[in-house]
C-alpha cells in the first residue's frame, strides 16, 4: 500500500467514525442528553462563585424591562378607516368615535433596524422597534420607509391607508414615520 492510499484509507476511516458519532448524537434522547449534562458539572473557581453569589443578591431588586422574544405587530386600523367610520356618525358621537379609535392607528418605539431576505423565492422584509416589547412587522413599505433611520432613534409609525398595487393584485399599507424629539 502506498502513502497516498494509506492517507485516503485513514481519511475514510475518520469520516466513518465522525458519521457514527453524528448518528449516535442524533438518536440520543432528551433524557440521555440531560443525564450527560449532570455527569459534566460546570467547574467554577471560588472567586467566580463569590461574584455570582453577590450578583444573585441584586437580582431580587431588579425588574423586568421587555421580552426579548419578538412580537409580530400587524397594523389593522388605519387613519383612513377611522375617519370613514367617524364620518358615518353625527356630531359628538363622531368626535368620540374618532378620539377613541385614532390611537390604534399608530405605535411609538425605538427603531431597531430592518432586514430583508429571500425565503422560498419570496422577499421577506422586517422592521423592528422596541417599546414594552420587541416588535417586528413584515412589510415591504414600512421596511423601505424606515431603512435610512439610525438604530435607537425614537419614532412614531402611523398607518395611514391601504392602496391598490399598481400592476398586480392586492393592496399595500402606506405609513407615515415621525422622528420623536
Amino acid at each position: 500500500m502506498n502513502a497516498e492510499n494509506a492517507i485516503t484509507l485513514a481519511q475514510n476511516e475518520d469520516a466513518t467514525l465522525a458519521q457514527n458519532e453524528v448518528s449516535q448524537t442524533q438518536t440520543q434522547t432528551q433524557a440521555e442528553f440531560e443525564a450527560e449534562l449532570e455527569l459534566n458539572p460546570i467547574l467554577l473557581d471560588i472567586e467566580d462563585i463569590a461574584k455570582f453569589a453577590e450578583m444573585a443578591k441584586q437580582l431580587q431588586s431588579k425588574s423586568r424591562s421587555f421580552s426579548l422574544v419578538a412580537k409580530s405587530y400587524i397594523f389593522t386600523t388605519s387613519v383612513e378607516m377611522v375617519a370613514q367610520n367617524a364620518s358615518k356618525l353625527r356630531g359628538k358621537e363622531a368626535e368620540a368615535y374618532y378620539d377613541q379609535n385614532i390611537k390604534f392607528t399608530s405605535v411609538v418605539g425605538y427603531f431597531q433596524g430592518t432586514s430583508e431576505k429571500m425565503i422560498d423565492g419570496k422577499r421577506v422584509c422586517q422592521t423592528r422597534w422596541t417599546n414594552e416589547n420587541l416588535n417586528v412587522n413584515f412589510g415591504v413599505m414600512l421596511s423601505r420607509a424606515t431603512a435610512p433611520i439610525p438604530i435607537g432613534t425614537p419614532i412614531e409609525i402611523v398607518y395611514l391607508r391601504d392602496e391598490a398595487c399598481k400592476g398586480s393584485v392586492g393592496t399595500v399599507k402606506i405609513y407615515d414615520i415621525f422622528l420623536l424629539v
